[in-house]
């Protein structure tokens, strides 16, 4: 069983803050420090969802800072490929950058899945239901 809430986007505040600009009013420090607090029985974990957006938050050094904010935590997690738009100014890692990525996150022993597109061709993909054609 696991407890899920919305995805990371970034351990960095500045690429967070351009992402989720809420991040500004609850830093990504005080809602982990809260989420830490959830009691969990020894089969539960928390599962943080992370999009990765090409060039943006997809570097082996985000990977780190990511498994280092996470490691030690009963925490899973789940990448997920962004799924681009029109009108969209970011784009999707290639698939070698996305495998690296979970690599170096499988250094700090944090299972890690990587999510497969469902519904990208028809606009209903994770971040596409709000876009227009």
């Amino acid at each position: 069983m696991s407890g899920q809430w919305g995805p990371l986007y970034s351990p960095v505040a500045e690429k967070r803050n351009e992402l989720i600009p809420i991040n500004k009013k609850y830093p990504l420090d005080e809602v982990l420090a809260y989420i830490d607090q959830i009691p969990l029985n020894k089969k539960q974990f928390i599962t943080y969802e992370y999009i990765l957006l090409k060039d943006f938050n997809d570097s082996p050094e985000d990977a780190k800072k990511l498994g280092a904010l996470l490691a030690g935590k009963s925490a899973y997690i789940n990448l997920i490929p962004f799924n681009p738009f029109p009108g969209s100014q970011y784009q999707c890692p290639d698939l070698d950058k996305i495998e690296q990525f979970k690599a170096v996150l499988d250094t700090f022993k944090i299972p890690t899945l990587i999510r497969g597109a469902k519904g990208d061709d028809v606009l209903a993909a994770c971040g596409q239901l709000n876009s227009k054609q």
